[in-house]
């Protein structure tokens, strides 16, 4: 078995957005990325994967897509994280000292983990098994230069949650017993930060319960009110402009921007969404894979200030790989002086006063190569953010 190496000295991960059971789209990134097939696990000769979390519901190989993720972990080829879907699913087949299970087999419930239950019929004992794996996932992973967990790094949350572990019976409760700081530390970090829906507002999710909070960023908070639609996760969930109080806000995370870089998944980004680099030290990898999306991945070698446009590889529900820019030692391209400059270049060497009738591109010009053309979407694709949009509302 191969050991992991040391947490804090290794630059070199592939990290993986929410899978969903998604095994093709999870197959063909890996091999996309360089990883290779072996009779015990995916591995790649020089890098690891690190696997955000929700393995499970929503897609139709969920079986697969567990087994695939766990023998990388076993065999020192991954980390994985656990998500909200891995802790909900834990409660589901878990039961207090009275028989009741720990999370409620209610509609919505079963609902949410009925792709599960349908993919592991007949492999029941199979699924206990899963589940007591799931409880050794860790909560959050801190390797000095980069962190990760599945929706939010909150520092009071990381830790009173630091050391715990889903193995133990009385963490377990505490984690889902309402009231608890145990719960709401967990909440936090593995389904985001909410807040109120203000009055006169409603808002639907995109398994159509009817919800009385929004989960909101927890980034870029400055101490003014803000735009509900500004803060609202995902994105453009809510056009409303009705303006949140500051004092609302503070009992929300803020993570500075300019820090240790921080990958997390969990928001349903539409999937045309461009690849979610939310300032220079956040990304959010969940594109949808589990409702008609891409499943993306973010290639890190270390860099604290992170790259979307030349890091980010992604496949499509049709199996169709999308890489970044292929560039020699991993440098952006630098100027020639006997190169014709381009439209872009010349706008952005022009001197200000002649720039006011000039529109500024909507992305800077130095992220594309030359003869790099950013793909268009296909009809495909629209299809998809127009589905995504309609499960939104």
């Amino acid at each position: 078995m191969k050991t992991p190496p040391a947490a804090s000295n290794f630059t070199h991960f592939d990290i993986i957005g929410d899978i969903h059971g998604q095994f093709d789209m999870l197959e063909a990134l890996l091999a996309s990325l360089g990883y290779e097939r072996t009779r015990e696990s995916w591995r790649h000769p020089d890098r690891m994967a690190l696997f955000l979390g929700d393995y499970i519901d929503r897609g139709p190989k969920v079986r697969e897509t567990l087994h695939l993720v766990k023998n990388m972990v076993d065999y020192g080829n991954a980390f994985a994280l656990m998500g909200n879907h891995e802790f909900n699913a834990i409660g589901f087949h878990t039961k207090d000292a009275v028989g009741h299970p720990l999370r409620e087999h209610s509609a919505k419930n079963i609902h949410q983990h009925q792709a599960t239950l349908d993919d592991f019929a007949g492999h029941e004992s199979e699924l206990a098994t899963f589940i007591e794996w799931m409880k050794e996932l860790p909560l959050f992973l801190d390797f000095k230069s980069l962190r990760t967990v599945h929706a939010c790094w909150c520092e009071k949350s990381i830790r009173l949650l630091n050391g715990a572990s889903l193995k133990d019976p009385d963490f377990l409760l505490k984690a889902n017993t309402k009231g608890t700081p145990e719960f709401d530390a967990v909440e936090t970090i593995l389904k985001g930060p909410e807040i109120p829906v203000p009055e006169g507002i409603t808002f639907t999710d995109k398994d159509g319960t009817t919800r009385d909070s929004f989960r909101v960023t927890w980034w870029g908070h400055y101490g003014d009110p803000q735009p509900l639609f500004t803060i609202a996760l995902p994105p453009y969930v809510t056009e409303s402009c009705e303006l949140v109080d500051p004092e609302v806000l503070k009992s929300v995370p803020n993570y500075p921007m300019d820090t240790i870089p921080v990958f997390f998944g969990h928001y349903w980004l539409a999937p045309t969404w461009g690849n979610a680099e939310l300032g220079t030290g956040l990304c959010c990898l969940d594109f949808s894979a589990g409702n008609g999306g891409r499943l993306v991945a973010y290639r890190w070698d270390g860099e604290q200030t992170l790259d979307t446009f030349y890091r980010c590889f992604s496949v499509t529900p049709d199996l169709s790989i999308n890489t970044p820019p292929t560039l020699v030692n991993e440098q952006k391209p630098q100027a020639d002086p006997k190169r014709v400059l381009t439209e872009r270049e010349i706008y952005a060497n022009l001197p200000k006063a002649e720039n006011k009738s000039v529109l500024e591109p909507d992305y800077p010009p130095e992220r594309f190569p030359d003869g790099y053309q950013p793909p268009a979407f296909s009809d495909s694709e629209m299809n998809q953010q127009i589905r995504w949009e309609s499960d939104q509302s």
